[in-house]
């Protein structure tokens, strides 16, 4: 007989990839070159903390289109988008004391809470889908679920039990 060509050859070397030099784009400066005299991110961030509501409209003018990019990213619905936009900006005016220099920088800041509400936005939107497809788990017909209280008689509790267990009550007839 001959031999089988289930043998397998010796493995092969994996071919290394070659690279490219300009396979990738030039890296992109996403912030927004800031006017000279114009206040800095962190100066805007101190006006927001002092509530100064023109701050918040610089800091919206300034990144309101790199946050709804990460936020069209993520949930893929321009309308959502915009309300998430304006949702998340309300909450830059709302959580702007617990925003620290030292931990990083406003836009990392921003970023973080926009990146967040965003997938906070998809999670509840597949959560509400799953919940449409779902099957109705409302009561059947005939059954009334019975909470027993301490304060009701006992004698009243025994019946319940008995019919609850037996699907009739004492007298025989079916409930």
């Amino acid at each position: 007989m001959g031999r089988s060509k289930l043998i397998s050859p010796a493995p092969r070397k994996p071919r290394k990839r070659a690279r490219l030099a300009n396979s990738r784009a030039p890296a992109v400066s996403v912030v927004p070159q800031v006017e000279p005299g114009a206040p800095s991110d962190l100066e805007l961030m101190k006006a927001i903390q002092a509530e100064d509501p023109d701050a918040l409209s610089q800091l919206y003018d300034r990144y309101n289109g790199i946050l709804k990019a990460l936020i069209l990213r993520v949930i893929h619905n321009e309308a959502e988008a915009d309300d998430l936009l304006q949702e998340i900006f309300m909450e830059i005016w709302n959580q702007a004391k617990n925003f620290s220099s030292q931990k990083g920088k406003p836009l990392g800041w921003m970023v973080t809470l926009a990146r967040r509400r965003a997938i906070d936005g998809l999670r509840k939107k597949q959560a509400y889908a799953r919940a449409a497809r779902r099957p109705s788990t409302g009561p059947t017909r005939g059954y009334r679920p019975r909470i027993f209280s301490r304060y009701e008689p006992a004698r009243n509790r025994r019946e319940n039990e008995y019919t609850i267990r037996h699907g009739k009550d004492q007298a025989g007839t079916w409930t």
